[in-house]
């Protein structure tokens, strides 16, 4: 199984948005390829043109688990590929940034994918087109790291802060906020009303 690799450029500069050159398809890899590739702290998967999958590193296939082999044996326009949207509704084809590196045949980068299942795994997920001499696709490489932990994290801070809210609704306090970014302080209802205003009234701006 052939391996492709991004061909060597500066030192620490970002792909261009263009796509790569592919390398030919009866080109082997350089020695030590594959073992580099698996201990790159990120998940490598390389697609063909039809956008079937035929190479993964150990960490992707850790990450990936049985949703490789779909990508292995149908091509992302199956419908068959279980992936989400970032707000866990599923993945329509003209987003997947597979398809994406395909049609625009240029970079897609950080992506939040999702992968279905009891526990949603959650990717940052980007791909990057390798064009061949015909200047058509030969290869996409998707490169992806895990941020279920963030995307965790993110929506226990959006259900506190939906507590709180719900918490301030429904007290008799008059609670206030000073935003010490900007000269704006917030003034609740409750507190406006306590002397005797009612919000929106001529007056009663929060920088009153």
């Amino acid at each position: 199984m052939r391996t492709h690799h991004e061909p060597a450029g500066p030192r620490g500069k970002s792909l261009p948005p263009q796509g790569l050159p592919a390398l030919p398809l009866d080109t082997a890899a350089a020695p030590g390829v594959d073992a580099l590739l698996d201990i790159v702290p990120a998940g490598v998967v390389v697609h063909g043109p039809d956008s079937r999958a035929f190479y993964a590193n150990r960490y992707a296939l850790a990450l990936l688990g049985p949703a490789l082999d779909v990508m292995r044996h149908t091509p992302v326009a199956s419908g068959t590929w279980p992936l989400l949207r970032a707000d866990g509704s599923p993945l329509p084809l003209h987003e997947n940034p597979l398809q994406r590196a395909l049609v625009s045949r240029s970079a897609v980068v950080d992506v939040v994918i999702g992968l279905r299942g009891a526990a949603p795994r959650w990717l940052i997920c980007s791909a990057h087109s390798a064009l061949g001499a015909d200047g058509e696709v030969a290869e996409v490489v998707v490169c992806f790291t895990d941020c279920t932990e963030l995307k965790r994290m993110e929506q226990t801070l959006r259900d506190s802060k939906e507590r709180l809210r719900l918490m301030l609704q429904g007290s008799t306090d008059a609670p206030w906020d000073w935003n010490l970014a900007e000269p704006q302080p917030y003034l609740s209802p409750r507190w406006w009303e306590m002397l005797g205003y009612a919000k929106g009234e001529p007056g009663t701006d929060d920088g009153a």
